[in-house]
This record gives structure tokens, C-alpha cells and sequence, in this order.
């Protein structure tokens, strides 16, 4: 389909979005303000005036939410049960962002039911209309309309697995009618039947036949000489396209992209998609400094706690390492007595960590009540004070030391390609339990496949581990 009717597609599918939402949101009202209110006499009536900031203010947050998690893509080969926690997934992370602006906000007048019932209203209405469209466009494809007739230029390795896509995913609205080839390049005896002549012979089958798009699929050293052939498809105003993956990569994705105008493929073994990393930036911010808001009153007597029963400041300072090497100042409570780290050179032999990290079960550095504070990791409080400043996020590797980092493999920095967390994958496998090689091995695992709801399910499971005291030293 074509990108610019894609894009149609997706802006009337955000409008109809948002006015669910605003449906969703004034079906809420009037069960609470009229339904309810009638049925049980303890209720007030409620204006409607004072509650429409919270409509205003939910749109862009679930449009970027929406967005995030890919509400306005297609939805056609998504099943019924995929699609239901699809739609749920910018919900579940938007109550809680609506909820901590309700708090903050502190409208003691607004109405706990009529939030959670525009939530349920508008959960059900979107998932609905995202079933609906996918029975019609599953009717359409099944009719037979919409689909572009798509020519391949290549029979080769390159051309093959995309030419089988496009056959078995109908769904993707391209109908291939055929190959070119390029001279001298040997035909498989499966595809000898769709070959429609070289690619000298583009220009008559442009002429000849109904050809909506042009895939060339070829070697990367044949590149240079396609430009005149990429002309005459222009001549005829047929668009083209190029297999993108020139190079062999690990694990790299590439990326299209444009500077100033100027054409750029970018290869990435990191996230690259900014609108998620916004709303994973939105989620430290509003995380964090609810924390240090709600947890200030604890905080502040772990902070006694530390200065009357030992010596010495009540934060620990120490340079860490984060996003590609930058340095910053990370915060803790102290838990140790101090200049504990002088210390470790003499107890080098008590180490019980492999490579470069150092760890003693029972280090004889430790306070009392810093015993404690590890044991429940409330000695890292401190640090939303360095998400909040945008040093660390939530999840993400935990952020090693200079010296640790000067110890690593090269393929072990790649784990300091995201920005350092409180909290990531191997702190909930075990923890200070798991030794060297498995924490990179999960730290790795965490970039590969990062997700808004990989976060959530970790910060979710830290909690868990957390309240459980699970491989904490």
C-alpha cells in the first residue's frame, strides 16, 4: 500500500481514536452523574465542567500511547485475543500516568468511578473498532481489491525470500506479476515460468502490463549500474523500491533516514525508535519524581538513621559509567563506613564475584543499618534523583565503574549503548546471586529486545523481588 494512503489511513484512524475517547469519557459522565447518582442517595451530582480537563488532558497522552504501541498500524493479520492485549497495553500504562496526574493536580472533587469507568469504556470502544476494521479489511483483501501489482527485478538470493513474502502475506496488498532478470544471472527452474524477459526489457513491460511498484532485489555490486533503469520507472511515475540490507549484520537494524534532505541508511544494534524512548523518557519523569515525592518521608528517616548511628555523610558519591561512556555522579545512602572503598585492595582475596566486579556476601564494610538498606535495596532510593536529572531510567544495565569498564571485552561495552537503570533483567533472575558472564549475557538479551512492556513487566517483577529480599547482598 502506498505510504501516503498509509498515512491517510492512520490519521483517520487516530481521529476516530480520539473520539471514542471523548465518547467513552461522556458515557462515563452520565453513568456516574445521572445513572448512579439516581440509584444510591449517598452520591452528589457532579458538573460536568469540572471534570472536562481530564478528557483534555487524556487525548494527547493516549495519542502518544497509541502511537508508542502501534495502534495506528495495520491490523490484519493480528488475531482477536493478540489484539486485546494490544489495546490494553497504552491503558494499562496510561492509568497510572493519568492517576499521578490526578494527584498532583489535587482535585479533591474529581470522581474515582467516572475514572475508571472512562478507562473500561474506552478500552472496550477501541478494541472494538480495531476489531471492526480488521473484518473489513480482511473482506477486502478476500474480494480482491486493493492490492498493487508489484515487479521484481532479480532472481537471485536477494529476490527470493522477498518475492516468497510477498506471495504467502496477501495480506501486505501486493500481488507479484512477475521477474526480470539481470544478464547473465542463472534462473531457478521454480521460477523460470514468472521471469518476463531481462531488465533491458523494463521500459515494454511497463508498457505491457499493469505495474503499480518495482522491487529491485539484487547484489549490492550491481547497485551503481540500476540509476537509468530507476529512470524509467520515474518517467512513468512507478515507484520503486530497494532491498536496504547491503551488509551482512549481526544484530544490527537498519534504519532509513534523511539529514537536511540528504538520503542516509543507518545501522543500529540499539533502539532507534524515538517516539517509544519519549515515552519511556515520559515514564522516568513522572516515576521518579512521584517517588521522591511519596518516599520522602522515608527517605528522610533512613537519612537519621544513618547519621546517628554512624560516622560520615549520609550519601555515598561514586563516578559511574552511563550512556556511551559519559560519566556522572551516582547517589546512594550510605551504607558502608567511610572511605570503605580504600578498603578493597586488602580484601581483594574475599571476592566472590568473576570479572571485573567486586562483591563480598557478608562484606565486613557494611554498617549495621546498611545491612538493612541492602538487604531491601532501599539504599538505592537516591537514585530517582539521578533519573529524574535524565543520568539514568528506570530499566536499563546497571551502571558499572570506570575501572570495571576498563576490564571489559569489546562486544561487553555494547551494554553501555542504553541509558543505565535502577533496575534491569538480571536484578530479577538473581541478582547479586548470578555471576559475571550472566549479567552481561542478560544485559544484552535487555537491548535486543527492548520494549515499553519489557520495562513494565521488569519494573513489575523488581517489586517482586524487591518486597522478597530474592539474591539481594
Amino acid at each position: 500500500m502506498l505510504k501516503e494512503r498509509a498515512q491517510q489511513v492512520s490519521l483517520m484512524v487516530a481521529v476516530l481514536d480520539m473520539t471514542l475517547l471523548a465518547i467513552a469519557f461522556l458515557t462515563a459522565f452520565y453513568l456516574r452523574s445521572v445513572i448512579l447518582t439516581a440509584q444510591f442517595e449517598t452520591l452528589s451530582s457532579m458538573n460536568l465542567g469540572n471534570h472536562l480537563w481530564m478528557l483534555f488532558a487524556s487525548l494527547p497522552i493516549f495519542h502518544v500511547l497509541f502511537r508508542a504501541f502501534n495502534l495506528y498500524d495495520s491490523f490484519r493479520t493480528v488475531s482477536y485475543p493478540r489484539t486485546l492485549v494490544l489495546v490494553g497495553r497504552p491503558f494499562l500504562l496510561g492509568a497510572p500516568l493519568l492517576g499521578s496526574l490526578v494527584f498532583l493536580v489535587q482535585d479533591k472533587m474529581f470522581s474515582r468511578p467516572l475514572f475508571v469507568a472512562y478507562l473500561l469504556i474506552g478500552y472496550t470502544l477501541i478494541t472494538l473498532e480495531k476489531m471492526a476494521i480488521q473484518l473489513v479489511q480482511r473482506e477486502v483483501r478476500r474480494q480482491g481489491f486493493n492490492y498493487r501489482r508489484v515487479l521484481m527485478v532479480g532472481v537471485g538470493p536477494e529476490a527470493r525470500p522477498l518475492a516468497q513474502l510477498l506471495r504467502e502475506q496477501s495480506h501486505l496488498g501486493m500481488r507479484l506479476i512477475g521477474h526480470l532478470t539481470l544478464p547473465g544471472e542463472p534462473v531457478d527452474p521454480g521460477l523460470s515460468s514468472q521471469v518476463l524477459g531481462e531488465i533491458d526489457s523494463l521500459s515494454a513491460v511497463l508498457d505491457e502490463h499493469v505495474v503499480d511498484e518495482v522491487f529491485f532485489a539484487v547484489r549490492p555490486g550491481v547497485m551503481a549500474s540500476l540509476e537509468p533503469h530507476i529512470r524509467k520507472c520515474e518517467e512513468v511515475g512507478v515507484r520503486v523500491h530497494l532491498r536496504a540490507d547491503f551488509f551482512s549484520t549481526l544484530i544490527s537494524r537498519t534504519y532509513t533516514s534523511d539529514i537536511d534532505g540528504m538520503p542516509i541508511l543507518t545501522f543500529s544494534s540499539t533502539p532507534q525508535r524515538g517516539y517509544l524512548l519519549l515515552v519511556k523518557r515520559t515514564m522516568d519523569l513522572t516515576i521518579s519524581s512521584l517517588g521522591i515525592v511519596i518516599l520522602s518521608p522515608l527517605m528522610a528517616a533512613i537519612a537519621l538513621a544513618i547519621k546517628y548511628t554512624s560516622t560520615g555523610p549520609v550519601f555515598f558519591r561514586q563516578e559511574r559509567t552511563g550512556l556511551n561512556g559519559r560519566r556522572f555522579s551516582l547517589l546512594k545512602f550510605r551504607s558502608m563506613r567511610v572511605d570503605a572503598d580504600k578498603e578493597q585492595e586488602q580484601l581483594a582475596a574475599l571476592n566472590e564475584a568473576s570479572g571485573p566486579v567486586f562483591k563480598i556476601k557478608n562484606d565486613p564494610r557494611v554498617t549495621s543499618v546498611g545491612r538493612w538498606l541492602r538487604r531491601l535495596s532501599l539504599d538505592e532510593l537516591p537514585q530517582l534523583w539521578n533519573i529524574l536529572r535524565g543520568d539514568m531510567s528506570l530499566v536499563g544495565p546497571r551502571p558499572p565503574i570506570p575501572q570495571e569498564v576498563e576490564k571489559y571485552h569489546r562486544w561487553q561495552r555494547r551494554r553501555l549503548s542504553m541509558k543505565p537503570g535502577l533496575t534491569c533483567l538480571w536484578q530479577i533472575n538473581g541478582r547479586s546471586a548470578l555471576d559475571f558472564d550472566t549479567w552481561m549475557k542478560l544485559d544484552m538479551e535487555y537491548i535486543d529486545n527492548w520494549s515499553l512492556s519489557l520495562d513494565l513487566k521488569i519494573l513489575a517483577r523488581t517489586v517482586a523481588a524487591v518486597l522478597l529480599a530474592r539474591g539481594a547482598h
